[in-house]
């Protein structure tokens, strides 16, 4: 007993009040409403699955439901016993001063606080998810409803049921009575939860026409919401409060005192009132928020409209000064031509002819002026007839007075004359000259050709501070802000962001000025080039794939496409005596002869078989093909001569013997000797292609220079035709059409591409250039982007490195992505950070579908592609060289193409690659047929339909309501293949998801070959940093953004983050558990790959997050940081890419063994370096003992080559 403490009363008070206040603080009546909210949900379930079994008896079930609910509520039950009860006023009956009246407020305002997260937190939770899983028709929007309520009703049976049990009905009585009363308490107050949620996530309804949506005060927002949100918050509760008292005794068999009922709905309702008031005082920031946001939008997107007027406009008044010019030059040439030829002397006949002429002159002008109107409203009124007349009548009095001017000419004496006569003459080719100059600089103006234009983005608040900093002269501050402005500029952002950031800059200060619309012009061009040469290209092999497919087998064994995947499948195939090539060398010279020489050719070789018709049916499609590239070709402006039988022309000299041929054939055909040396020297270099136009050093000695011409579209057959007919009979032309026409068509379309967009860019460059009104900054970057664009941008590689310096990318490839397509699983989840959940959701379910229709083709080729399919393979993505060309351009060397497919077939990256596109482009599908659909049925000028132009002027559609109104109501597949615009949308979408860099998206210096190896694999990284991370960082911090979108951006990027970076640690997971395979400490759970992480000192869910690849360039650097981890240098990895950091290993490994005589440092680095080898570490620890002697199997390297048959396996690739 002596061992308790005693304490004292005033101790004892003191404790007591403590608890008081405790009981009382907001904190604790805030939990407890919290609590009796989350208890009502499991007296709910418990009501349920009681209800039920009244009916249906007693199942697993139910049981199920009763356990849930009445566990969790006695669970609540047991925290709220332990929380003391509050001693403040809880009644509006029981104020009776001001510190009552307080009180009462303090606790209205827990109360309903508490419950929020619970009801209004369900009910925005509900209606986010039933959007994407019941779409937006009539039933689904009655479905979402009946999600968004059921929290609150769930709460409101919840409230029922032990209300009634504790008046003493039993469960049954009242759960029945429960569920019949909870309904409809629970839709009244839904309608306070509906309000608030609306407040929040649509304060600007979708119907509302913006022009009307005006700027409100902050102190107007807020009374009107606090007033609309407390009058609605005291109704409902109330209201509700009458039912749930009413239910509940009903259910207990009591009676039910109005009184006392009205006493309970008025406190109630003040309850609600002061909650909903302080609702709207809260959420009035948001909704005037909203409101200026629209306005401000609204005003950038009238500055679009203004844009794309302007533009619109220019090009119809060049369009005018075009014609006009033209027809005057020609009028004035006229004139000249007649002074030129007037005689020296005057006769006396002209002198009369004189007289004459002045009175029918005179007698015709009156006429005019009598039956000429005065104005031109007047002249539109008459009839034909008249308007006739009277243009006849004009001409003839023209030429009276030409005729009299002549005249008048050679009435001047005989020694003026031929003064007069040649200062006409001069005065006449003065203004031909000054017309010609006008005529110049309007062609140098190219009219707008692009189906897409993009508006360049605001800069970021970063950026501009830097760069407006850096123009101002502050000490010890600008000089550092220019030099990080030009740092971030040069090294981190896109190509084209200093040509978009000063066009924005120069329109917003002078709208009307020639330079603006300039560079808004090109930077857009430059911006939507690729999306529109993927596009063009992707319909010409389209076309070729469905040639071919005319003579494809009905069925295939699938060896071809086993070859790519399985080791040494081809070499088993040719064994037996299976050919697995697509089309047989012999077909294939067969259809280049058709294309040649003529259908008749063949005929003569073949005779009328169903063989001949078989490959007719193949060359009449190509020859179409190849005439419409032509004709596209000859459209855009290049100088081209479209020739019948025509088909582009690649030499195969790589060997000795062919190349003697050739040179036989050149001096047989008067090609002269030393000519034929320096066109076998271009012919190897341009890859079998011979260009009359060498490519080389001269292009880069100017700052424009012009797009290198395409041997296959401008100077084939420079060369005689019959030596050309000679080498292709003898196999020193590439015949093989799958070889030949797939570069050919690529390289035509990327040529027409440029030519058509950017034919006098140069002109009109330098001409704004010595005007001043653009820098040499700008002229510049315009130049290096659009050589960039055609590979010339740089310091170029000398042809004899050039091989080599492919080998080396190639290797960095090879070396670095055996396991890429892993990484790449994730790729598709990008969508949802800018995709709805719904159209991502549906991309998903699709996928399956996609990946048996690809499979089922490989063994049934000529299985008919749904229009989505044929949609897609028109975009280029859904051929298999897509990915070669995704990975050329994200380098400033090409790699060759044959190895690098076969590669990433075999990895498998160029299918997952192949459905994340497919995926993307099934989510672009989704989101326009949902959006037509809408399109169809709304005001224009509504929100609504603002947001959904916004939406597509993202992608460079200026007017999509305009677009789908003037296309026919047909499918969505129809809508996109017969609409290049939205078809450069969608690859625009997709490249945006999935990334793929280019010269345009990546920083300029990535384009120089010099950058290759440091460029190599960054360029991804960069471009999602420039690409997904600013969009989320101007969606987040950005001006003139909606506090909606906001959140919605944040949501969206953090599902997309998490579930990438889930991704990520399972895919980690894989290749650890084939790193790590056959080893004494192999890795097979989650648990064993973080300790083998914490075991290397790696962190990894900060490694998934990194290679997410959103915080841009930092990644590359992180990564470049880790290197030393691996024996690599941070500065070679940083520098010289995976092929360097492989060769300074081995370098090093090779130092160590010469001087040492240690060579199990450079065995360790060729085992690193070799593919497929280098991912397993017990494989890659056998290969060093195997280079170092140690293993006891093979005494040298040699030894375990001729074991596997290697030699034999690579002779045969």
């Amino acid at each position: 007993m002596s061992n308790i403490p005693i304490v004292s009363d005033e101790e004892f008070e003191k404790l007591k009040e403590s608890q008081t206040n405790d009981a009382n603080s907001f904190s604790s009546l805030t939990g407890t409403a919290f609590n009796q909210a989350k208890q009502t949900i499991y007296e709910a379930a418990d009501a349920v699955g009681t209800a039920i079994e009244s009916k249906t008896g007693d199942t697993s079930f139910t049981d199920f439901l009763q356990n849930f609910g009445r566990e969790g509520s006695a669970e609540v039950q047991q925290e709220l016993d332990r929380t003391p009860s509050p001693t403040l006023t809880t009644s509006l009956f029981d104020i009776k001063n001001k510190d009552d009246a307080l009180q009462f407020g303090k606790y209205g305002l827990a109360t309903g606080l508490g419950s929020a997260p619970i009801g209004i937190g369900g009910y925005a939770a509900m209606r986010t998810l039933s959007a994407p899983l019941f779409g937006a028709g009539p039933i689904g929007i009655a479905l979402g409803t009946l999600l968004s309520v059921s929290p609150i009703v769930a709460m409101s049976i919840g409230e029922i049921f032990k209300s009634a049990k504790d008046k003493g009905a039993s469960e049954e009585d009242a759960a029945i009575g429960a569920i019949k009363y909870g309904l409809g308490a629970g839709l009244v107050d839904s309608v306070f939860a509906r309000k608030v949620v609306s407040t929040i996530f649509d304060p600007v309804k979708a119907d509302t026409i913006v022009k009307d949506i005006t700027k409100d005060s902050f102190t107007k927002s807020a009374v009107k919401n606090t007033a609309s949100l407390g009058a609605t918050g005291g109704v409902t509760e109330a209201t509700q409060a009458a039912i749930s008292e009413v239910g509940s005794n009903q259910a207990a068999g009591l009676k039910t005192d109005l009184k006392e009922l009205g006493k309970q709905a008025v406190n109630e309702g003040a309850i609600g009132t002061i909650f909903g008031s302080a609702a709207g005082l809260t959420t009035s920031p948001i909704a005037k928020l909203q409101k200026d946001a629209i306005i401000e939008q609204k005003k950038d997107e009238d500055l679009y409209s203004q844009i794309q007027d302007k533009i619109k406009q220019e090009d119809a008044e060049n369009a005018n000064i075009i014609e006009s010019s033209t027809k005057e030059i020609e009028d004035l040439k006229l004139k000249l031509d007649k002074v030129k030829k007037t005689k020296r002397t005057i006769s006396p006949r002209k002198l009369k002819r004189e007289g004459r002429l002045e009175g029918e002159l005179f007698s015709l002008q009156k006429t005019f002026e009598e039956i000429t109107p005065t104005s031109t409203e007047q002249f539109n009124n008459l009839n034909p007839f008249e308007k006739r007349k009277i243009r006849e009548l004009d001409k003839k009095i023209k030429k009276k007075e030409e005729e009299l001017e002549m005249i008048g000419l050679e009435k001047t004496t005989f020694k003026g004359l031929p003064k007069e006569l040649k200062k006409r003459q001069a005065e006449l080719q003065s203004q031909i000259d000054s017309k010609k100059e006008a005529l110049g600089k309007a062609k140098e103006k190219n009219p707008f050709k692009s189906e897409l234009f993009i508006m360049p983005e605001p800069e970021t608040l970063l950026g501009k501070g830097l760069r407006k900093l850096g123009e101002k002269d502050v000490p010890f501050l600008s000089s550092p802000a220019r030099g990080l402005s030009a740092t971030i500029d040069g090294l981190f952002n896109r190509a084209t962001t200093p040509i978009k950031r000063r066009a924005l800059e120069l329109y917003k200060k002078n709208p009307n000025s020639d330079e603006a619309t300039f560079l808004l012009r090109t930077s857009s061009d430059l911006e939507t080039f690729h999306p529109a040469y993927l596009q063009r290209a992707g319909t010409y092999n389209a076309k070729l794939r469905n040639a071919l497919d005319k003579i494809a087998p009905v069925f295939k064994t699938g060896l071809k496409d086993l070859s790519t995947v399985i080791p040494f499948a081809d070499v088993a195939a040719q064994k037996v005596g299976v050919d697995i090539k697509e089309i047989s060398g012999k077909d294939s010279k067969l259809i280049f002869d058709g294309i040649t020489k003529g259908e008749d050719f063949l005929k003569s070789k073949m005779g009328n078989t169903k063989k001949y018709e078989s490959l007719v049916s193949v060359v009449r499609p190509l020859k179409e093909l190849l005439n419409e590239v032509g004709t596209d070709a000859k459209d855009a402006g290049i100088d081209i001569q479209l020739r019948k039988n025509y088909f582009p022309v690649q030499y195969d000299l790589s060997d000795r013997k062919k190349e003697a041929i050739f040179r036989e054939e050149g001096l047989k055909n008067g090609v002269n000797k030393n000519e034929l040396e320096n066109i076998i020297t271009n012919i190897k270099e341009q890859g079998g292609f011979y260009f009359t136009n060498f490519y080389g050093e001269q292009f880069r000695k100017n700052k424009f220079s012009e797009r290198n011409p395409n041997s296959n579209l401008e100077f084939t057959r420079k060369l005689p035709e019959p030596m050309i007919d000679a080498l292709a009979d003898k196999g020193v032309v590439n015949t093989n059409i799958l070889e030949v026409l797939p570069s050919y068509l690529m390289k035509a379309a990327k040529d027409i591409e440029y030519e058509s967009r950017f034919k006098n860019v140069d002109k009109r460059a330098e001409t704004l250039l010595n005007q001043n009104k653009i820098s040499d900054t700008e002229y510049n970057r315009i130049g290096n982007t659009l050589q960039a664009i055609l590979g010339k941008y740089g310091t170029s590689v000398p042809s004899s490195l050039r091989t080599p310096y492919q080998f080396a990318l190639s290797a960095g490839y090879v070396i670095t992505l055996p396991l890429a397509a892993l990484t790449a699983l994730a790729e598709p989840l990008i969508l949802l950070s800018r995709a709805k959940p719904g159209s991502a959701l549906k991309s998903a379910i699709q996928l399956p579908v996609n990946v048996f229709r690809r499979t089922a083709r490989v063994f049934l080729p000529r299985l008919k592609k749904a229009d989505s399919e044929k949609a897609f393979d028109e975009m280029m993505y859904g051929l298999d060289g897509a990915l070669t060309e995704r990975m050329n351009a994200s380098s400033a060397i090409e790699i060759p193409q044959r190895l690098s497919q076969q590669f990433f077939k075999t990895t498998m990256l160029t299918q997952v690659t192949q459905l994340s596109r497919q995926m993307a482009f099934d989510s672009f599908k989704s989101e326009l047929k949902n959006d037509i659909k809408k399109i169809r049925n709304i005001n224009p000028e509504t929100l609504e339909a603002f947001d959904i132009k916004r939406k597509y002027r993202e992608v460079g559609i200026s007017d999509i309501i305009s677009t789908v109104k003037n296309l026919e109501n047909k499918p969505i597949e129809n809508i996109i293949r017969q609409s290049p615009m939205i078809k450069q949308a969608a690859t625009r979408y997709v490249d945006e998801i999935i990334m793929a860099p280019n010269p345009v998206n990546r920083p300029l210096w990535m384009s120089s070959p010099v950058w290759a190896f440091a460029a190599q694999l960054k360029s991804f990284m960069f471009v999602f940093g420039n690409t997904i991370g600013m969009k989320f960082i101007r969606g987040v911090m950005g001006k003139n953004v909606r506090p909606t979108e906001r959140t919605a951006t944040l949501f969206r990027m953090a599902l997309a983050m998490t579930l990438i970076i889930g991704v990520s640690q399972f895919t980690d997971l894989i290749k650890e558990m084939f790193k790590s395979m056959d080893s004494d400490d192999p890795v097979r759970t989650f648990d064993d790959l973080t300790k083998k992480k914490k075991k290397y000192g790696q962190d990894s869910l900060l490694e998934s997050i990194a290679r997410t690849n959103i915080f841009g360039p930092t990644t590359s650097i992180k990564l470049a940081l880790d290197g030393y981890k691996y024996g690599s240098s941070p500065l070679v990895s940083l520098l010289l890419g995976p092929f360097g950091s492989s060769v300074d290993k081995i370098l090093i490994g090779a130092g160590e063994a010469m001087g040492t005589g240690k060579s199990k440092r450079l065995a360790r680095a060729i085992a690193d370096s070799t593919p497929i080898l280098n991912q397993n570490r017990e494989a890659k620890a056998e290969f060093v003992k195997i280079l170092t002697g140690e293993d006891k199997n093979y005494n040298d390297i040699f030894e375990f080559r001729n074991d596997l048959n290697l030699d034999e396996y690579f002779g045969v690739r």
